[in-house]
């Protein structure tokens, strides 16, 4: 399906989106440009350390500029081209040309009027804006533990006013990281967000083929969903394939669901520390999972530690769809032996 901008409004757009288009130095921390606010407009987000811009749709296009990561731009429309892999031909035309979409994350722009009090078991909430900088104190002048990004999930449960009159809400973040939100960048989630999808309908399955890097859930014989991952890469070391990050080749019951969890892991130089991940199915006893990627826009190539990764609207799927269920609050739930819904991980065909 094409996405596309009315002129009026791509042209708006395009004077408000402030990026680096033009080489530049790349820099630690980007800030987040001028945009258009609340209108369901898409952006294009960075999530590669850098990307061409090029004048047609496909590698052989003339480059015209270049972007860096958390550059935010104005997603014209989708157009097909020449893909880099077989999985994936959509490029995304920007105000100055056209980049490979893996380059980057689908984001909006949607603050929200910030919340000044919350329940008394707190709430969860999804980050509804391209990014925002995480705080050690409730102060926009405190310390910059970690950036969050659209779709990221969280559960807070505490709020407070910094001197400026800001609004800050405190997370409840389950490696014991001390941070602060701004307010206006979370969108409280209801029940109804994590309420089951078809809770009564016999032989659920969820497959995975690796071949093809796909994940279907079927009821039964009928495939009710289906979309791309991004499963376990191997790698080359010392001449040898290294499949310590593959996904494993199983068939296992869902035994654990969190709506949002702080992921960390590997070693000092090839390690990960995700806060807010979103919308988690553990399977696997080493702690492989389905869940919610919002750090790439790769699904249809090998790409994780060994999870499966999918988009947000994926994993909320999948979550909502599958046993056990969880309830709003605690916000989490184990699953006895014989576990919840299984997952058939193959190594499939093309």
């Amino acid at each position: 399906m094409e996405h596309k901008l009315q002129r009026r409004d791509f042209l708006k757009l395009a004077s408000l989106a402030v990026v680096g288009i033009a080489a530049a130095p790349p820099v630690l921390r980007r800030p987040l440009p001028a945009l258009v606010q609340g209108t369901g407009a898409r952006f294009g987000r960075v999530a590669i350390d850098y990307g061409f811009v090029r004048a047609r749709p496909g590698q052989d296009g003339r480059i015209v500029g270049k972007v860096l990561r958390d550059d935010v731009v104005p997603i014209v429309r989708e157009v097909v081209g020449k893909g880099l892999h077989p999985s994936n031909h959509i490029w995304f035309e920007l105000p100055d040309g056209y980049i490979y979409s893996t380059a980057m994350q689908v984001v909006r722009n949607e603050p929200n009027e910030s919340l000044r009090s919350l329940p008394a078991d707190g709430l969860f909430g999804e980050v509804t804006v391209p990014f925002a900088d995480a705080r050690s104190e409730p102060n926009p002048s405190a310390v910059t533990p970690y950036r969050v990004y659209y779709s990221a999930v969280f559960q807070v449960y505490g709020v407070q006013q910094a001197p400026d009159g800001s609004y800050w809400l405190r997370v409840k973040d389950d490696a014991d990281v001390k941070l602060w939100l701004p307010a206006h960048i979370l969108r409280p989630l209801t029940q109804a967000d994590i309420a089951p999808i078809s809770p009564h309908a016999d032989g659920k399955l969820i497959v995975v083929n690796l071949a093809r890097q796909s994940m279907s859930a079927f009821e039964g014989a009928n495939e009710v969903f289906r979309t791309l991952v991004s499963t376990g890469k191997h790698y080359v070391k010392d001449g040898q394939w290294v499949d310590a990050q593959s996904t494993p080749v199983i068939t296992a019951p869902l035994w654990s669901k969190r709506i949002t969890r702080h992921m960390q892991g590997g070693s000092a130089t090839a390690g990960w520390d995700i806060p807010g991940v979103p919308f988690v199915s553990f399977f696997s006893s080493n702690g492989a999972a389905v869940h919610g990627a919002f750090w790439h826009n790769h699904f249809g190539q090998p790409r994780s530690a060994g999870c499966i990764n999918c988009t947000p609207e994926a994993a909320r799927w999948i979550f909502r769809w599958t046993l056990p269920k969880v309830d709003y609050l605690p916000g989490f739930a184990d699953s006895p032996w014989p576990g919840g819904t299984r997952v058939q991980i193959e190594h499939g065909t093309l």
